[in-house]
């Protein structure tokens, strides 16, 4: 067998022969290459938790009359009658649509005399500046301070975007010595 050998150096330039020498440094690295291709959309995810909704509050201290209306989130005064062609049903304006799913309300004597029996405060909801079925009521005890407490479930009302929404309050006790504090948390969906 022969071999081939340089002539200049006498290393063999028969390359089956030719023996690997040792693996240099690693070199420096190359620029970046360009951005690739926007890859496709993933799939959807999972469907949130609902949200709460819309919350409407109203508190006060029930007045000498029997009747009087507020609007959700003290957006006026109460008024207590209906003279001069006012409208104390009509309510405010609803920013948002939504259904009204429950009300939770309650009754605190705040004073009184040793006479003065319980106060009961009853919400009706109106919508465009008539009743509903939505109501509430909370009986007030003959203690001072002590809260009680109700929520009303069942009856829905659903409101637009521009629905009116008023609340009637009644009460039963009408003692000018007795005053009951109340409240009232609407919630929508």
């Amino acid at each position: 067998m022969t071999r081939n050998f340089s002539a200049k150096n006498g290393e063999c330039t028969d390359k089956r022969f030719i023996l690997a020498g040792p693996i240099g440094p690693t070199g420096p690295a190359g620029p970046a290459g360009a951005t690739g291709p926007e890859g496709p959309i993933g799939p959807a995810g999972a469907t949130g938790a609902t949200g709460i909704g819309p919350i409407f509050l109203a508190a006060g201290v029930a007045p000498s009359n029997a009747t009087w209306w507020t609007g959700p989130s003290s957006f006026f005064n109460f008024v207590n009658s209906a003279s001069s062609g006012q409208e104390p049903a009509r309510g405010s304006p609803m920013p948002v649509a939504c259904t009204l799913s429950s009300i939770a309300m309650y009754a605190s004597r705040n004073l009184g005399t040793v006479g003065d029996t319980s106060d009961t405060i009853t919400l009706n909801i109106y919508k465009n500046n008539s009743v509903t079925s939505m109501t509430c009521s909370v009986t007030s005890t003959t203690r001072v301070h002590e809260v009680i407490s109700n929520t009303c479930t069942g009856t829905v009302v659903s409101f637009a975007i521009g629905d009116t929404l008023g609340l009637q309050w009644t009460h039963t006790n009408l003692s000018f010595s007795l005053f009951t504090q109340y409240g009232a948390g609407l919630r929508g969906q």
